[in-house]
């Protein structure tokens, strides 16, 4: 049960990601012109930001409940804009219309096959969205002034609480590269973009997630022993936010490299926390970085990090050496 909760909520990522972003970008860059041109680009950027409410809401909705599950989950999502619950919101919806939807149709599974043709398009939308709408209205109203203030709270009112968020979940992005403790931080990392503010941990987090590759690239460049040369790919994933980039490297002594990693990626969360750098975008890399404020110290972050990781793994340099001839060797023993 909890491993398909996980799946959902990791698949409805490619859906909300997008709209996130193209919500970020047109934000901010509305503050760059005049009304009223600017004014429109941020109505955008808004309305897109209360639109990835309904595509996070559907997107799970549909992993559990298909087709029939999309528009009252798209009509409760939306509607959760006149709160304050945020991206939870819209999560509690999706699941509940799944579960409804799938509750729904198997109370109806002995109907008459008369009636199965008007079932998915007039009684289960109306139904489900009618059951949906009570719940979006109860959640509006009584639950949006606690998550606001758990919001301020813990996001934006203290800055040790953040700056221990930052720390935090700047490590678990390194701890299993793109496996599930890294998606939860990174799920983690957007639910703090509550009512499309910007966040410090969610930029924290992107840091943390661009170091590993980062540097195993630089030390693959370096590796006279690399045939492949496939430094450049690696660099390229770390520079777009993409941490798995750094597993093909890291499976060379897991043991040793991973906490320094680790290490890594904390102390560039820590430097984005400590600055308090803010990002409404929840991807992108170096693509986004001008959209941060403060960007200037979001690379210098980076740079800090990378050079420190590197001196702490050219340290355990030899002992990674030794673990990496010993699988050759395991290798072609088991090939003889």
């Amino acid at each position: 049960m909890n491993n398909g909760i996980y799946k959902r909520l990791t698949y409805s990522l490619s859906y909300l990601l997008p709209i996130l972003i193209v919500s970020g970008v047109f934000f901010s860059i509305g503050f760059l012109f005049d009304p009223p041109f600017g004014s429109f680009l941020i109505d955008v950027g808004t309305y897109a930001y209360y639109l990835s409410y309904a595509v996070l809401a559907g997107a799970i909705a549909y992993t559990i409940g298909d087709r029939v599950a999309i528009i009252p989950a798209l009509i409760g999502g939306f509607l959760l804009k006149d709160g304050s619950v945020g991206l939870l919101g819209a999560v509690i919806i999706g699941f509940f219309v799944g579960y409804l939807t799938r509750a729904i149709i198997s109370l109806f599974s002995n109907v008459p096959r008369l009636l199965s043709g008007i079932l998915p398009i007039f009684i289960y939308p109306v139904l489900i969205t009618t059951m949906t709408l009570g719940l979006s209205f109860l959640m509006n109203s009584y639950l949006s002034t606690p998550m606001n203030i758990a919001y301020l709270f813990l996001f934006y009112d203290h800055h040790w609480l953040v700056m221990l968020f930052s720390v935090v979940l700047s490590a678990m992005m390194a701890f299993d590269f793109g496996g599930p403790i890294n998606k939860i931080a990174y799920l983690f990392a957007i639910m703090t973009l509550a009512d499309g503010m910007t966040s410090t941990v969610m930029a924290a987090v992107i840091a943390g997630g661009m170091i590993p590759p980062l540097v195993a690239a630089i030390i693959e460049l370096f590796d006279k022993k690399d045939n492949d040369k496939k430094w450049w790919v690696t660099g390229l994933r770390g520079l777009c936010f993409m941490t798995e980039g750094a597993i093909a490297f890291v499976d060379q002594d897991k043991k040793t490299i991973r906490p320094v990693m680790m290490i890594g990626s904390a102390i560039a969360g820590g430097i984005v926390g400590w600055f308090s750098l803010r990002t409404r975008l929840p991807h992108g890399g170096v693509l986004i970085v001008f959209f941060m404020s403060k960007w200037y110290l979001f690379l210098l972050a980076i740079a800090i990090s990378t050079v420190v990781t590197l001196f702490l793994l050219l340290f355990f340099m030899p002992k990674i050496k030794q673990t990496k001839e010993r699988k050759k060797t395991q290798e072609s023993s088991l090939q003889v």
